[in-house]
Parts: C-alpha cells; structure tokens; sequence
C-alpha cells in the first residue's frame, strides 16, 4: 500500500470529489472541511491563485485558463502537492476538489504517495450546469464570488463588500462553459472507470438541493470517518 504524503498509511482521510464544472463540488467540500477537519484542494482556486499572485506557474497556467483549455497534468500535479506540502500539519486529510481529471493525475498521485480513501461522483444533467454557472458572479476588485440563484449580493450585480460591479467570470461564458463539460467527459470517463474498479466510487446524485446533497455525503462520510480515525469529531 502507497504511503501518503505525511508517511500514514490509514489515519489520513483523502478524497477526491469528482464532477462536471457547476456540479456544487466547491460547495460541498466547505461543508466537508469544516465538518470532518479536512482541507479542501481545489485545482481551480490554486490556479487563480497562482495566476493572481504573478508565479512562475501561475504563468504557465493563465495561458491555459484563458481560452478554456485544461492545464497540463504535470503543471497541474505541481501546483497541488505545493499546496498540499504547505498545509499538511493542519488538518486529517485532504479533499480533492476537480482533481484528478486525467489518469496520468490520478497515477501521478499514487506514485507520490498519495493514499485515496473514498470517491465521491457527482452526477447532474448539462441544463443544470449550464444554469448553475450563468448565474456565478465575481467582483473584479476584491475577488468575492456569488451566484445570483443561491447566494446572490444584496444589492443586484453590486458586490456586499466594496460595492463593485459584479461581472461574469471569463472561463463562465456560455461558449467557454460548453467547453469545459466536453473536456471534462472527454477525459474524465476513463478516471471513473478506474476508480470504480478500485471499489472507492460512490455516486450521488449532485441535481438535488444543497441540504439533500449534504445528507447524502454525511451518510457517506460519517461511517469512513468511524473506521478511519475515530477521534475526530
């Protein structure tokens, strides 16, 4: 059995949480971070970041981003194990969020050690994403992000915070989004073959409501949280 990055074998909780683009993944994994202690890494946040913050990868990677295209696997299995080594003290484990999406990631994260607890697939129709993700929103100035259906500004189209005006984040365009969900069923089908195979996969269904989802992952969660370390709570 692999070894993890912290040299446990099964205390560690790692899970990837796979999903179309719009598929509530962001959402859920807060929830799953603040209820069982595990830190969320998620490749598209790492990206902004990284592109944000003017980095070397960041770079490499605002080419990519900028006309939709997914990043390279081995750029993008940099920029996770760096933000991995950064935090790995802090919390039980780490839930990957839109990471692997490519076999080569997902080998790439075995041979770093990297030991995979659970599965988690998302599955919802493309009219639900497209709808999810034409309602997201960002302010441009201090980076906060809504969606006008679930958790839209006070004021419409003006951000709570600095009162900017809110605007459609680039890679969200309806062209861009089309995109994204063919690459992502493109690459990703082989990934969750793979993972069924290894006996990690669980589906649920990501079309229902926020609180339902919830309940599904928490009915998931709680008995591989018992059997894996039974003193977090």
């Amino acid at each position: 059995m692999a070894r993890n990055l912290r040299g446990e074998k099964d205390s560690i909780v790692n899970l990837i949480l796979l999903g179309p683009p719009g598929s509530g993944k962001g959402t859920q994994s807060k929830f799953i971070e603040t209820s069982y202690n595990l830190k969320q890494v998620s490749t598209g946040e790492l990206f902004r970041s990284a592109v944000n913050n003017k980095t070397e990868l960041g770079a490499k990677v605002q080419k990519f981003m900028s006309n939709g295209s997914l990043v390279p696997d081995d750029l993008t299995l940099d920029i996770v194990l760096e933000s991995m080594r950064a935090i790995q003290k802090s919390c039980s484990g780490f839930i990957f969020d839109g990471f692997p999406r490519t076999l080569p990631q997902a080998h790439g994260l075995h041979e770093k050690g990297i030991n995979i607890k659970l599965v988690i697939n998302f599955i919802i129709d493309e009219s639900k994403v497209l709808e999810r993700l034409s309602s997201r929103r960002i302010c441009p100035t201090c980076k906060k992000e809504y969606n006008l259906k679930f958790n839209p500004p006070r004021t419409d189209e003006i951000c709570d915070t600095c009162q900017g005006k809110l605007a459609i984040r680039h890679d969200d365009s309806p062209v861009i989004i089309k995109k994204r969900i063919e690459d992502y069923d493109m690459v990703t089908r082989k990934l969750i073959t793979y993972y069924h195979n290894q006996k990690i996969l669980c589906d649920i269904d990501a079309g229902l409501p926020i609180e339902e989802v919830r309940l599904e992952i928490k009915n998931i969660l709680d008995p591989l949280r018992e059997r894996c370390h039974p003193r977090i709570r």
